[in-house]
């Protein structure tokens, strides 16, 4: 029973990140059946109006202030570079949303490749992303009899590490929905931070604005890398311990070295198999508090790499 607890989590687990894969590179104008998309659209229409209003006052800010600089107002490639950088203003303005939408395309495209590389999406769109406890683990649990003492701290432990599991799994879908999130309430809000551009006072916010939206954009390349990898070294804590080369190593002396015929060898001391177990649950417990560190930290990362 306890140990099919910790199966239901691991299921729950496999299922929702089969999810989350889904909404990291989902189309955000067909998401919800656009129903999102439409509501943002409004939102962005209404933002668009204030923004066209911010560009014309910084446009008469910088007017007034070029008028103390009559000699420059006189040079034709002054007037020539304003009215540029005025008619690229309007044009941005009108195409905001297509460059974001490119943004985030390129950012979905590069997360495609790599779940498609690592054999996790197929070019037919299906997913499979499966995380579960060891065939040998479950052996081992099971050859252990039901009343057997050492099946106590187990079970405990079982438990522990199934409820982990499960805040986990819910700790990662906050991060995953908030990204969603926080995609669509750029998109809304971005003509404001396009106007921004027209004074060189307020660049700076377009620039600021362009890097975190870029950085959202990726975040999802991150997080399909760290649980690919997460994927790796859940699969490899089994052979590990066998090899005796475990991460944690708590609960007492696991190997026992056997040369019966001169040939060296390590395999597991029958009499601790409950240790052998709570080490390995132990050890699993403490990959997905990496996997939720890395993933938490992803836009972190994403400025790291790529500079953002």
């Amino acid at each position: 029973m306890f140990f099919d607890f910790l199966r239901i989590a691991f299921a729950f687990f496999s299922e929702k990140m089969n999810l989350f894969i889904t909404l990291l590179t989902t189309d955000i104008t067909t998401f919800q059946h656009g129903i999102v998309w439409s509501g943002v659209k409004i939102l962005y229409n209404a933002f668009l109006s204030v923004g066209i209003t911010m560009a014309a006052i910084l446009m008469m800010v910088n007017l007034i202030d070029s008028s103390y600089r009559l000699i420059e107002l006189k040079k034709p490639t002054v007037i020539i570079k304003y009215f540029c950088e005025v008619t690229l203003l309007f044009i941005l303005l009108q195409k905001t949303i297509d460059v974001l939408l490119w943004i985030y395309n390129f950012g979905a495209g590069l997360t495609r490749t790599a779940l498609t590389a690592a054999g996790i999406l197929t070019e037919s769109g299906d997913q499979f992303f499966n995380i579960s406890l060891s065939d040998e683990a479950e052996e081992l649990y099971d050859s252990m009899g039901w009343i057997s003492l050492d099946k106590t701290p187990l079970r405990i432990i079982c438990i522990v590490a199934g409820i982990w599991v499960i805040i986990a799994t819910i700790t990662i879908m906050l991060v995953v929905y908030g990204r969603l999130f926080n995609i669509f309430i750029l998109v809304a809000v971005s003509p404001i931070t396009v106007a921004c551009s027209l004074s060189s006072q307020t660049r700076r916010i377009f620039y600021s604005y362009l890097k975190t939206f870029t950085s959202v954009a990726l975040e999802a390349l991150v997080i399909v890398v760290a649980l690919y990898i997460f994927k790796i070294f859940s699969a490899s804590i089994m052979s590990e311990q066998m090899a005796g080369n475990a991460v944690i190593h708590i609960i007492g002396n696991i190997y026992v070295n056997v040369n019966p015929g001169g040939d060296s060898g390590v395999i597991l001391d029958s009499s601790n198999v409950s240790g052998y177990l709570m080490n390995y649950l132990m050890e699993l417990s403490f990959l997905f508090a990496v996997l939720i560190a890395a993933i938490k930290g992803s836009e972190q990362l994403v400025n790291r790499i790529f500079g953002i």
